[in-house]
């Protein structure tokens, strides 16, 4: 089995944790969040009570995007009825 040298050891380590963006945030009415993101593709998931109940795919691009979560129903049943990006 191959392994890496310094240099791939340091790429590595630059593509899988300091190039990246992983976030976690808890969302509420009316409290937007705030954040940085490296340029590239993302998947935006949205969870309540353990559970994915919604998953959009998004790209932040030269000049950032804006990001909108549009939830509905109540605190134990919420639905994410729209999400805008731009």
């Amino acid at each position: 089995m191959l392994q890496p040298n310094a240099a791939g050891i340091k790429i590595r380590e630059l593509l899988k944790h300091t190039w990246r963006t992983n976030e976690l945030h808890s969302i509420s009415h009316d409290h937007p969040v705030n954040t940085r993101a490296f340029k590239g593709s993302y998947k935006l998931l949205v969870h309540h009570a353990g559970k994915v109940i919604h998953t959009e795919n998004f790209t932040v691009g030269d000049t950032g995007n804006g990001l909108r979560i549009n939830l509905s129903g109540t605190g134990s049943n919420p639905h994410v009825d729209q999400v805008l990006i731009g």
